[in-house]
Order: structure tokens, then C-alpha cells, then sequence
């Protein structure tokens, strides 16, 4: 049996994701990551209670929202993205439900 072996490098980010609690809106942190054209990159997140469910999305420099790989498992999500062009790109906590948290962001790439 021959056995493959990759190396993933990771980046670990944590911050705060608060609630609006006199709107409906949801709230989020921004984060700008630089990616490279055919690496295969991971954005997985993890809150803490009060937070209930969180969303993870990716965007262009222009501000468009990419199509990802995506996983939602209420106060854990993740996406996945491989960039077909090298540069600056934009990951997004998303609060969906529950009140103001602390997150951990790791990102991974291959």
C-alpha cells in the first residue's frame, strides 16, 4: 500500500463576532486573507455560546460573494474555496442566530 503525504500549512485568527440588539441585522467580522491561484484553501470556525449559529462566506476584492464548499453545523461552519487568480480576498463571519460570541477562525491550504 503506498501512502500519500501533503503538507497543510494553518493560520489560526480569533476574534469577536457581537450582535445588533436594538436591529434585526445580522452582524459579522471581516477578515482580508491573501490566497494563491491553485492552492485549495479551508475557512473553518468555531463559536461559543451565546451564539447558535454562525456562517462562514468568501468574497472578491470587488465584493463578490464566491461559490464555496460549504459546511454549517450551527455554532461550527466552514468554507472551501480554491481562487483561480492569485490576490486579496475577503473571509466573513457571519452571526446568523443567538447573541454576541468569541470565535476562533483556523485556515488551512494545501
Amino acid at each position: 500500500m503506498k501512502r500519500q503525504f501533503f503538507l497543510a500549512t494553518m493560520f489560526v485568527f480569533a476574534g469577536v463576532v457581537t450582535s445588533l440588539a436594538d436591529t434585526d441585522a445580522q452582524d459579522h467580522a471581516l477578515i482580508a486573507v491573501n490566497l494563491y491561484a491553485g492552492n485549495q484553501y479551508w475557512f473553518a470556525v468555531g463559536a461559543a455560546d451565546p451564539a447558535k449559529k454562525i456562517a462562514v462566506n468568501v468574497y472578491d476584492e470587488t465584493g463578490r460573494l464566491l461559490r464555496t464548499e460549504h459546511y454549517e453545523g450551527g455554532d461550527r461552519a466552514a468554507a472551501g474555496f480554491s481562487p483561480s487568480d492569485s490576490g486579496q480576498y475577503f473571509v466573513s463571519v457571519d452571526l446568523v442566530e443567538g447573541g454576541s460570541s468569541s470565535f476562533c477562525l483556523i485556515y488551512s491550504y494545501k
